[in-house]
């Protein structure tokens, strides 16, 4: 789930009315008998934490749950007489599925992600045209999204193929189907300035940004990358990475009946900030100069009291996205970090 492979990843998100953020986090069940011939794919454990959670979460709805898992992964029964090479992805990777949680004062809302990669080569496809007819073959409300749908495989399809973004994540929220939203996760080569108010856009075809916004994204960006403020910081794209999650993500939020996706850009501060005391420090003052923080401290203070096992300035890793969407003419910006690190990923640049 995470590049470390550690499968628990917390954020803190502040919306653009928020002073303190709401707490989440996502985690990728590992039963016993995964990687075994009883659970050879490690679909079991989540099955069962989700057992769990209809006591929290009142408003739980597994429809879009069970039709996402036959579609866009691979079954314990399907994966069982295949060989090793034909049930990992390019990176080596078995995960499929993973889980999250957004934690309320009274409840919580479940959120469940789908990785396509790994059934779309078994089948031949690409991810997009897996996604694509897993949507449109949504039970009573799969036409619902065709808008939304069109405009972002528009948009995918009008880069050169050595350019194109990659569909990777299928997100859905676990309540009724016709409340839930379908995030859609790309990643783009592309890193720099230009091409992420391209994407925030889908190239033009929704809603123009807002020029608080472009300022609001323009601040965020060289906050938590270290750079200042020469206009050729945004002209200029981030140094290269050779990692297969460099570049930038996105995600395409899809909603039943609306004309087009909202988007909201991941930026991977692991690959291209200086160390995490740079990327803490950054994204603290940004969040005080619009009046948030956490309860009582700072981001920062926050930050360097949950990072125990190095101090912030000794690497990178802790800090794996700092993300943001456009929140009327504000933004809405959520900081992600891996509890625990691997020593790998301690250096000045994982490679």
């Amino acid at each position: 789930m995470t590049d470390n492979h550690t499968p628990l990843e917390l954020s803190w998100s502040w919306s653009e009315k928020q002073g303190n953020p709401a707490v989440r986090y996502s985690v990728e069940p590992i039963g016993w008998a995964a990687g075994t011939g009883f659970d050879p794919l490690n679909t079991r454990a989540t099955v069962e934490l989700l057992a769990k959670t209809p006591l929290l979460a009142p408003t739980l709805d597994l429809s879009l749950y069970r039709h996402f898992l036959e579609a866009l992964t691979v079954s314990a029964a399907a994966g069982q007489g295949r060989r090793e090479d034909e049930l990992t992805n390019s990176d080596g990777a078995l995960s499929q599925t993973f889980i999250a949680f957004d934690l309320r004062e009274h409840d919580m809302v479940v959120k469940y992600y789908f990785m396509p990669t790994l059934k779309a080569r078994i089948l031949g496809e690409s991810s997009l045209e897996l996604v694509q007819g897993a949507i449109k073959g949504l039970p009573n409300v799969g036409s619902s999204y065709q808008a939304s749908l069109s405009a972002l495989s528009d948009y995918i399809n009008s880069h050169d193929e050595s350019e194109r973004p990659v569909v990777e994540i299928v997100g859905i929220d676990c309540v009724d189907p016709s409340k839930s939203r379908i995030k859609i996760y790309v990643r783009s080569q592309k890193a720099d300035f230009a091409s992420m108010l391209d994407a925030m856009t889908l190239g033009g075809r929704t809603t123009p940004l807002s020029e608080q916004a472009r300022v609001g994204l323009a601040e965020l960006w060289c906050a938590i990358f270290d750079l200042g403020s020469d206009t050729t910081v945004f002209r200029d794209p981030l140094p290269e990475r050779k990692h297969r999650t460099a570049g930038l993500l996105y995600y395409l939020e899809l909603k039943a009946g609306s004309p087009s996706p909202k988007a909201k850009v991941y930026l991977p501060v692991r690959h291209y900030a200086r160390n995490d005391e740079q990327i803490a420090r950054g994204l603290s003052d940004f969040l005080a100069r619009r009046g948030k923080g956490l309860v009582g401290r700072s981001y920062y203070d926050g930050v360097a009291r949950l990072c125990k096992q190095r101090r912030l300035k000794e690497g990178l890793g802790f800090h794996t996205y700092v993300t943001c969407a456009v929140d009327g003419d504000g933004l809405a910006v959520t900081a992600y970090f891996n509890p625990v690190i691997s020593q790998e990923s301690q250096s000045r640049h994982v490679e």
